[in-house]
């Protein structure tokens, strides 16, 4: 370990957490006991935090008050039976009740503003307690000592959304980042050679301990780097924000020369789940959270996946349907490890977007880019159906009143994204359609470009 990661996981990062009286680097001790029990004690981990949540929930908010009443379930006594009779929390719900669901008498010092994944519905606005952001690092810490990395440890990231890291405007975030956090953030736009480049030369000059990615543009450079026999040494590598397909991390691994680890996660719930060293399937965060599958109608076991959120006491969310399709399993890891099992997760994936001159923009970068406010667009999908004609579905929201406006609007952003100018047909629908998997896509493809030497494939 190099010195400047030893000194800055070991020494400066403990004492700022101390001076800060951040108590996440504690928490990550209650983490690896969970990740260490039986499945019978994890179970009564969780009930026994689902029944705290629901007695704070019943006490502080009139959405829950009104539910438990209406189900006449007692939340400090509640049974594993009377909690799967509570209703399925949607984002609808967050919207419409927020104000219900916050809790009425927690100072605001205490309140975090959060929000909903916007995938395809515009994020949603609710409330999360601090003591829970610090339980929810807690366990991104404990399962990132999986992959060897500490925080204070050289990281960089290839990530698509910029909000989900605070911007350095000053000198003390400066310093901060260059002293303690150590993060190279590498934001994608579109992909080419000269963007994938400067990637590389930016990674060989830091040379990170950990690179965090999104799934297709981790995929996409990896590829660059093996067409032009580039080599980074990272001891480890994750990726994240899509599934990563079986063809993806054969390209990834073998650019890298190390196993990739793909977690699952969302910005309702935090680290949801990660992969173990045996690479077989996802283990839950069972300290911070409970998750669940229930039925909607697809084979193999799939089913719509509920999160609910173990600390979070300022917005409780309970059976929270995140939009994901997935398969949980129970049998025992081969690594010994106990913790239930995501191992398929459907319906996350995003199309690599082409323009005309072939470059390659990774539509993923869309998801939080384009819908800011759910008062406006409440959905939308974008389908790109040749280089640069697109089809732009809407579900508008309370406040939308002007569909040529928003055309314009819609033409002249897709163009800069682009760099080009596209067509488009913009259609106002109730909602987006789901998809065989159960889930409502953002960003598709509809064509393969021919395979010469002025445009791209799509990969498989």
């Amino acid at each position: 370990m190099r010195f400047s990661d030893y000194a800055a996981s070991r020494l400066l990062m403990p004492a700022y957490r101390k001076l800060k009286r951040n108590p996440s680097a504690r928490y990550v001790r209650h983490v690896e006991r969970v990740n260490a029990m039986s499945l019978e004690e994890i179970r009564a981990h969780q009930l026994g935090r689902l029944r705290a949540v629901a007695t704070h929930a019943v006490q502080q908010t009139d959405f829950y008050e009104d539910i438990f009443k209406r189900l006449g379930i007692r939340p400090e006594t509640m049974t594993w039976e009377e909690f799967a009779e509570l209703p399925v929390l949607t984002k609808k719900d967050i919207r419409e009740h927020r104000e219900a669901m916050t809790s009425r008498n927690m100072p605001r010092d205490r309140l975090r503003e959060s929000a909903t994944g916007g995938t395809t519905s515009s994020p949603v606005g609710f409330l999360t307690d601090w003591e829970a952001v610090h339980h929810r690092n807690s366990a991104t810490i404990a399962f990132n000592k999986w992959l060897g990395f500490l925080p204070g440890m050289q990281a960089a990231y290839l990530w698509g959304a910029r909000q989900d890291f605070e911007e350095e405007t000053g000198l003390k975030q400066r310093l901060l980042n260059r002293m303690l956090y150590r993060r190279e953030m590498l934001f994608v736009e579109g992909f080419d050679d000269e963007a994938m480049q400067g990637y590389y030369e930016r990674l060989s000059r830091v040379s990170p301990v950990l690179l965090q990615a999104y799934s297709t543009p981790l995929f996409l450079f990896s590829g660059f780097l093996l067409d032009h026999g580039l080599r980074l040494s990272i001891p480890a590598v994750s990726s994240t924000a899509e599934p990563l397909l079986p063809r993806q991390r054969e390209v990834v691994e073998e650019a890298f020369g190390v196993r990739v680890y793909d977690w699952y996660g969302a910005r309702e719930a935090g680290r949801i789940a990660t992969e173990c060293s045996e690479h077989n399937g996802r283990h839950i965060n069972a300290y911070g959270l409970h998750v669940e599958t229930v039925d909607c109608g697809l084979e193999g076991g799939l089913g719509e996946i509920l999160i609910s959120d173990l600390w979070n006491i300022g917005t409780p969310m309970l059976r929270y349907a995140i939009k994901d399709v997935g398969r949980l399993e129970e049998i025992p890891c081969t690594c010994g490890c106990a913790l239930p099992r995501l191992v398929e997760v459907v319906g996350r994936t995003a199309d690599t977007f082409i323009n005309r001159a072939g470059r390659m923009m990774p539509s993923v970068v869309l998801t939080n880019r384009i819908l800011k406010d759910d008062r406006l667009i409440r959905e939308m999908q974008v389908i790109q159906e040749d280089f640069d004609r697109f089809r732009i579905r809407v579900a508008p929201g309370e406040d939308f009143n002007n569909e040529e406006e928003a055309r314009r609007t819609l033409s002249v952003w897709l163009d800069h994204f682009m760099e080009q100018q596209n067509e488009i047909v913009l259609e106002l629908v109730n909602s987006i359609p789901r998809e065989a998997s159960g889930k409502t896509v953002f960003c598709r493809r509809t064509f393969d470009p021919a395979p010469n030497g002025e445009r791209v494939r799509k990969e498989p």
